[in-house]
């Protein structure tokens, strides 16, 4: 609901909105009275349910479908008005629909943080650019009305003081009235604040937005902004890593050249992950455990963590020289473990903190695989479930041994890389 309301106030809907509540004004036989008032709505229910349900995340189609409503209020009001083009609520409907159109892009496209501020502060004058026009709009129109039927004016004097070509000499008029200025005034006063609050509001969102993407994986943090929280099951592929020996590295380096060098070599893991659509679920000091297939393609996902593992593998000498370049501990080796299977994903915690992460058997099994690369000395293992989805990389792997894991009834087979 808040999505309806938010474009038919604030985007393409306002101007038909308002034009309808003036009429609306005068009166309910009056609006009923006129099929054109019945007409707009039915397209601005059209074009809101539109804009919002089938195309919202597309700025361009969005763009597209904020014409609906002027185009059919337009083509009917064709075919009973051969001089509608001229008309000042027609040309006016054109113009902020046009305007309106252009931002919904630039909001929606750009990256650039000062594009988006000035396109919040565009947004807010042409809603209150919008409320004058119409204001201006009517009251031009009842006051010609009223000459109108004093015979001061002609039926061709009056349609033409309502076309656009007279618009400034009717608005020179319209700001005669000290009432008219303090309404523009106020509505400048009024444009500025909301202005400054949605910029305030705009500034405060990219503050938490970089903060999330500097402690939560990217799509994690996608996720939860969406409000997409509810826990499910999914098949998923779990990646654990850890460094060789980091214990005895931890003892001998105070802790700023230890965080350096963890934050160094998780960089890499964080460019290769992202390469390869993982995602990144938590550092746990020097190991890392990564989650993959979130599309539901269980094959890809395997796949991709043996890419990411094999990646890693080969960057660790230039890791090493980065290291030691900047007189930090260089690594001795990871091992790597991978297992594909079920788990519970969701928000997980108290109250107060919550995090989102998986939990499940799968993930025990995929650590303590890892664990046995100590054992076999061997830099990446995988599980029997792994390695029947790895399609062509089942060549890269060769049978290491058929072994039971603690707490497990039935052995499982895990396999090497060669």
């Amino acid at each position: 609901m808040t999505k309806y309301l938010r474009e038919i106030f604030l985007y393409s809907g306002q101007y038909a909105l308002f034009y309808l509540l003036m009429n609306l004004s005068l009166g309910i036989n009056h609006f009923f009275s006129d099929n054109g008032h019945i007409v707009l709505l039915v397209a601005l229910v059209l074009q809101i349910i539109f804009s919002v349900k089938f195309i919202e995340d597309n700025s361009y189609k969005k763009a597209l479908f904020s014409f609906l409503s002027p185009l059919i209020y337009t083509l009917y009001d064709g075919f009973n008005n051969s001089d509608w083009i001229y008309g000042l609520g027609h040309s006016f409907f054109w113009i902020f629909t046009f305007l309106i159109a252009i931002n919904i892009i630039i909001e929606n496209k750009t990256t650039n943080n000062l594009v988006k501020i000035i396109s919040e502060v565009v947004i807010t004058f042409l809603n209150i650019a919008i409320f004058v026009a119409i204001y201006f709009y009517f009251d031009l129109k009842l006051s010609q009305t009223e000459l109108l039927n004093l015979g001061t004016i002609t039926p061709y004097e009056f349609k033409e003081s309502l076309e656009i070509y007279n618009f400034f000499d009717g608005f020179l008029i319209f700001l005669k009235d000290p009432a008219h200025i303090y309404i523009v005034l106020g509505g400048l006063f009024l444009g500025s604040t909301i202005a400054y609050n949605r910029v305030q509001n705009l500034k405060l969102t990219q503050k938490i937005d970089r903060l999330l993407g500097t402690y939560l994986d990217i799509a994690v943090k996608n996720r939860l902004l969406s409000g997409e929280q509810n826990s499910q099951k999914k098949e998923l592929t779990i990646l654990f890593c850890d460094i060789r020996n980091f214990t005895g590295i931890s003892e001998k380096y105070d802790a700023n050249e230890i965080v350096e060098t963890l934050n160094i070599y998780y960089s890499f893991w964080a460019d290769e992950v992202l390469k390869h659509n993982g995602v990144i679920n938590k550092f746990i000091g020097d190991a890392v455990m990564v989650i993959f297939g979130l599309d539901g393609d269980k094959n890809k996902g395997v796949k991709n963590s043996i890419d990411v593992s094999n990646a890693m593998l080969k960057n660790l000498p230039k890791i090493n020289t980065i290291l030691k370049n900047k007189n930090l501990p260089t690594l001795d080796g990871i091992g790597v473990g991978i297992h594909c299977g079920e788990v519970v994903l969701g928000a997980i915690g108290g109250s107060e903190r919550k995090d989102y992460t998986v939990i499940g058997d799968s993930v025990n099994i995929a650590s303590r695989i890892e664990s046995l690369c100590k054992t076999y000395t061997k830099e990446l293992l995988i599980s029997y479930e792994a390695y029947q989805l790895c399609g062509s990389s089942k060549d890269k792997f060769v049978f290491v041994d058929d072994i039971f894991l603690k707490g497990k009834n039935n052995s499982k087979k895990i396999y090497a890389l060669k």
